[in-house]
């Protein structure tokens, strides 16, 4: 009996279609076209699948909506209830079919990018990442069986457009609001995720994190399928089942989430360092061992160009922080952040990775600039520092008119001093850079 219900709701229903629907929307999410991430990132993945729950999560319950109504807007929900078989089972297994659906698709759109981890020797498997995804699923899970209550409470075919506008507005606005706040219930939102700093492939989403949404996650999808088994006429004392589910659920989640700033925390095992044999010293993390080998050698023509400086760094490592994040530097260490393509193959800025790994003389890239003029003349200023210390007799090539005006500026300015104090000048570049400061461009023109 059960088996031909079962095919009975698959056919009679939009459940097929609109799962595969999520489907799509969700690999959509985890694919980028444009800019492949390379699958070894696995901590990026998850933390990216994650986060995108700020739309997946509005449409699983926009879907539970859609198919809860159906028995009120057909007019047959008080018929259906005194039918011999138990209305319970029968909605259950609608329940059933939806949550498990929902969560099902919400894992698969993961398939190919992890099938491909799994199949690259150089992926660094960080602990418990499959329990966060799980999670997922199961937030997934619950904002279906809610919307199947709210469906069947509110029939009303403008409840659908109504409930994905809304939940969608109230997920981003809450998010937005609540950025600087630091109250573990933040972490209810299914695609919270804190903004310390920290590049995405270093961080993992915390165990207590884990714990506290699946009991949230637990209590709302019971509680929904509580409220939408309720007989289409019942008194109101009935909804205290499912409201005490509920309040239980957030009692206990509250109890066990920690900090929001701590709901996610830096994997100790991704950020350790991998250093190539021999010497000056080149390190990148665990994440990125893959691009050791390609580093080394434009790293070590880069410590060797910058020899040129007094008191020059005498090793590279691999930074773990966001880019644009403002970081200040030890000078005797070369800071680097870096971009892989789908293969995981170093991805440069410039012409070369030695002109890359010396933009800045050797310092990071920090964007705190107000202005657009301001930006242009910093790159400028940082370009014709690599150039200058790779003994160039051109300026870098620009493709932006104002950036080629800017460069050409610092070029003309910096080669028309003395050799010595164009060393004092770049070496001045390189401790503003170090402090992230925005005054590279006055600083290697003289033009303060």
């Amino acid at each position: 009996m059960t088996i031909r219900l079962t095919l009975l709701e698959l056919r009679r229903t939009w459940l097929p279609w609109l799962v595969a629907a999520m489907l799509f929307a969700s690999w959509t999410m985890t694919s980028d076209g444009m800019d492949p991430r390379w699958p070894g990132l696995v901590n990026a993945t998850v933390l990216g699948h994650r986060a995108a729950l700020a739309l997946l999560w509005p449409l699983a319950l926009t879907i539970g909506v859609w198919i809860g109504r159906r028995d009120g807007a057909a007019g047959t929900a008080e018929l259906v209830d005194v039918t011999p078989r138990r209305p319970r089972s029968r909605l259950a297994l609608r329940a059933a079919l939806l949550g498990t659906g929902l969560a099902a698709v919400y894992l698969a759109a993961l398939a190919e990018t992890i099938g491909l981890a799994v199949l690259d020797a150089d992926t660094y498997w960080p602990s418990g990442w499959p329990w966060s995804l799980l999670t997922g699923a199961l937030g997934i899970a619950a904002a279906g069986l809610l919307g199947l209550a709210l469906g069947r409470r509110l029939p009303s075919l403008w409840t659908v457009p109504l409930t994905l506008v809304l939940s969608s507005a109230l997920i981003f606005a809450l998010e937005i609001v609540t950025r600087d706040r630091r109250a573990g219930a933040l972490a209810l939102l299914p695609s919270y995720l804190p903004d310390d700093g920290t590049a995405g492939e270093f961080l993992r989403i915390s165990a207590a994190t884990v714990a506290g949404q699946t009991i949230w996650f637990v209590a709302l999808g019971a509680a929904g399928f509580l409220f939408y088994a309720l007989p289409s006429r019942h008194r109101p004392a009935a909804l205290l089942p499912g409201a005490a589910v509920l309040a239980a659920g957030l009692a206990g989640a509250l109890l066990v989430l920690p900090p929001a700033a701590r709901a996610t925390t830096v994997d100790a095992g991704a950020t350790a360092l991998v250093c190539a044999e021999g010497t000056p010293r080149v390190c990148v993390t665990r994440a990125y061992e893959k691009t050791l080998p390609e580093l080394t050698g434009p790293a070590r023509e880069a410590l060797a160009a910058l020899s040129r400086l007094p008191d020059a760094p005498s090793a590279l490592i691999q930074d773990e922080h966001a880019f644009g994040v403002k970081t200040i530097q030890d000078p005797a260490t070369v800071r680097v952040r870096l971009t892989v393509d789908g293969t995981g193959a170093l991805v440069t800025g410039g012409p070369t990775l030695v002109e890359d790994l010396l933009d800045g003389a050797g310092t990071l890239r920090c964007e705190d600039y107000t202005t657009q003029r301001a930006d242009t003349r910093q790159r400028a200023a940082r370009a014709v520092a690599a150039f200058w210390l790779l003994h160039r007799t051109e300026p870098p090539p620009s493709y932006m008119d104002d950036e080629r005006v800017a460069t050409a500026q610092a070029w003309d300015a910096l080669h028309a001093l003395p050799e010595a104090e164009q060393v004092t000048r770049v070496v001045a570049l390189r401790e503003a850079g170090l402090q992230c400061r925005a005054d590279l461009f006055e600083i290697l023109t003289g033009a303060a």
